[in-house]
């Protein structure tokens, strides 16, 4: 009969075997394992756990020889040498470890014994992912480990074997039935695991125009749109799978992730099949968002695109990848904050319920490969099975924003017209979505967000005064901005926390994070939208005697956005003194002409020669903005036509903006209309999502 064996090779000789047919040792095991125990076990053996000292473990064991359990047509290897150990808890770390499996540790509990072994799993050729358990692969590691609850008067001795006598292999509901009363066993490995979130997604819409425009079209576009979607989150990376018996014969089932650090490269979303998202296909999708209700017209639509079906994928696949970020974020504050550290989530399960319900069963034996979609599906009503802690809950209450930034869109005929024209691409590190006219060179496939700000501010200073030239048009011209960082500097949040106070938008959680003085910020995003009617962007180049506003009065408002945006950040001091200066140094900077003219300017202010040079970026930007601004406010006053104004915007728009200080200039002279501004963190709890349309 298989059985694992401990031995010293003198006396010592403890034998496991359950003499069950459907404990793992019987039904997988192939061989007598036998593990030689190191001297300092010796002494302990007959000792009561009570009177053990949790400092003395582990104790590692070798195997005296290889061993295999064999499950279908897979394999778990166990290699000869240091390949097991023996464990002990107890105290607060066996009460900690208890309440992650929502367990109570009694008093009479001495202590939590364990056995520890590592093995490689090998599959067969034909042999499915997770054939084996859980979500193991092909050459993948695996540590199995069973506890057994000793009691006062139980000797290490007795207590190992019983706790190797629970070792499982859960790979059926078998498996899952020999577990013995008060016993847990452990499963640790890397690989991949699925399970369901519910989403809520905000795109915040951008029209602009690419060309010269005298006046808006009449179409209307939302600001902004929701929409709550049922991803298919993979994550892969190291996992632990733990389960419990519990003495009335309930399961406890826990995921835990053994980090949440890894979030930017093992989590991967997807919000539906092929070309469809949370359902409903992508070019109906879209059209909802752009105009509810315009959703008919998809099909028409996708007729007249050179190319639909991979525009669709395009779309969905990029929607996809800024959820996995996004959903990141949420999904860490989260495991950060649960209790029980990591988790993900634990169910309660009745088996012999369970096991009579044919949709209960399949979805518990898809967790055992792996596979919790049919166990975290939001409403799932599985018999038999119950959550009783979930961090997917928080997913749902957390909106996920995005900018949509539809470039060209106003030079179009209409709606309809530009998606068909249109080409897609999405920013590879703020994961902004790009709708593009096709007369718009946005054809790198690895778009930057410089790159696209660039684009951004060109089409922004061509659509405000054609806005501002459409009185009889009600719709609001948006403007938005996002800024998303991997791994957040301290400058970076100081500038986000910089830009909520000039808001006056909420800002306690940023001020929170910043005031940690940490080096680690996590993953932080700003994202922030300014709704326009005709008359605000008027009142962007006239002032209320319908003068037209000046070349020092923008240069004026960018200086003190940025001036606001880079306090407190010793890496832009110098920055700083270029904003700081006069009017008059200003001037000579637009005049200077030459970059090696405006650095001599630069160095009287004090800058050394390598800061001049690196802030000629920001004087040529700012002369530049100011000038075209000036120039669409006399054409504005004069009632003459924007067209020659544009001419200049096109050909020297070769600027982007870091910061968001147009959007705050804007917000400034518009007279501080409502913003919508946001602030996440993977560090912070996230805020509660607003309602939108299920999908």
């Amino acid at each position: 009969m298989p059985s694992i064996n401990l031995t010293n090779n003198v006396g010592l000789n403890l034998g496991a075997s359950s003499g069950d047919g459907f404990s793992t040792l019987e039904r997988y095991l192939k061989n007598i394992l036998t593990f030689k125990t190191p001297p300092s076990f010796d002494p302990l053996v007959n000792v009561p756990v009570e009177s053990l000292q949790e400092n003395s473990f582990p104790i590692t064991i070798s195997a005296t020889g290889q061993g295999q359990f064999a499950v279908e047509t897979a394999t778990l290897n166990v290699q000869a040498g240091p390949s097991a150990s023996l464990g002990l808890l107890q105290g607060a770390d066996a009460s900690l470890f208890l309440s992650s499996l929502d367990l109570e540790d009694t008093p009479a509990t001495a202590g939590l014994v364990s056995f520890s072994l590592v093995g490689s799993v090998s599959l067969g050729a034909a042999a499915p992912l997770g054939q084996f358990t859980f979500d193991i692969t092909n050459a993948g590691t695996l540590t199995l480990t069973s506890y057994y609850k000793a009691a006062a008067s139980d000797t290490l001795g007795h207590a190992v074997v019983e706790s190797i006598k629970a070792l499982t292999i859960p790979h059926d509901l078998d498996d899952l039935k020999s577990i013995p009363a008060g016993a847990i066993c452990q499963l640790d490995a890397t690989g991949s695991v699925q399970f369901i979130a519910s989403a809520t997604l905000s795109f915040l819409n951008d029209p602009l125009a690419a060309l010269t425009l005298e006046k808006l079209p009449s179409f209307t576009i939302n600001a902004s749109a929701s929409a709550t979607v049922e991803t298919t989150v993979t994550h892969t990376s190291g996992h632990t799978l733990a389960i419990a018996k519990l003495p009335g014969g309930l399961l406890h089932l826990s995921l835990t992730l053994h980090t949440t650090d890894d979030f930017e490269t093992s989590l991967t979303v997807s919000t539906g099949i092929a070309a469809t998202i949370g359902g409903q296909d992508v070019l109906a999708f879209l059209l909802d968002d752009l105009n509810p209700g315009s959703s008919a017209a998809a099909d028409s639509l996708a007729a007249e695109m050179p190319n639909a079906a991979q525009f669709k994928s395009d779309v969905k696949s990029a929607i996809d990848t800024a959820l996995s970020a996004s959903l990141g974020v949420s999904l860490k504050a989260a495991l950060d904050r649960n209790t029980a550290k990591n988790r993900v989530f634990l169910f309660e399960i009745d088996l012999a319920q369970a096991e009579a319900d044919p949709a209960a069963k399949s979805a518990l034996l898809a967790a055992l490969a792996g596979n919790f979609t049919a166990l975290t599906r939001p409403g799932a009503q599985l018999t038999g099975i119950r959550s009783l802690d979930t961090v997917l809950t928080t997913t749902q209450t957390t909106t996920h924003t995005f900018a949509l930034h539809l470039l060209g869109i106003f030079n179009a005929a209409s709606v309809h017209q530009f998606i068909a024209e249109s080409s897609f691409r999405a920013s590879t590190n703020t994961h902004e979505l790009i709708l593009a006219d096709e007369s718009i060179q946005v054809v790198d496939n690895n778009l930057d967000a410089e790159k696209l700000r660039k684009l951004l501010l060109r089409d922004i200073t061509l659509t405000l005064p054609a806005s501002a030239n459409t009185p009889e048009v009600t719709t609001p011209l948006t403007i938005t901005y996002l800024d998303r960082q991997a791994a957040a500097s301290r400058s970076q949040l100081q500038q986000f926390v910089n830009v909520l106070n000039f808001l006056n938008a909420p800002n306690t959680a940023a001020e929170t994070l910043l005031n940690e003085n940490s080096h680690n910020y996590g993953v932080c995003a700003l994202s922030l939208s300014l709704a326009l009617n005709p008359a605000q962007c008027k009142q962007l180049y006239l002032d209320p005697a319908g003068q037209p506003r000046t070349w020092d009065f923008y240069v004026g408002q960018v200086c003190r956005a940025q001036t606001a945006i880079l306090a407190n950040q010793p890496e832009n001091a110098y920055r700083l003194q270029v904003y700081a200066a006069t009017l008059a140094k200003w001037a000579a900077l637009r005049d200077a002409g030459a970059p090696a003219n405006q650095i001599r300017i630069l160095r009287s202010l004090g800058l050394s020669s390598t800061n001049a040079t690196l802030a000629v970026t920001d004087v040529v930007t700012t002369i530049w903005w100011a000038s075209a601004m000036a120039n669409y406010a006399q054409a504005l006053a004069n009632k003459k036509p924007l067209a020659k104004v544009a001419k200049a915007v096109l050909k020297d728009s070769n600027f982007g903006y870091g910061e968001p200080w147009m959007l705050l200039s804007a917000w400034t002279i518009a007279g501080r209309p409502a913003v919508n501004a946001a602030f996440t963190s993977s560090l912070i709890a996230p805020p509660k999502a607003a309602g939108g349309r299920s999908v």
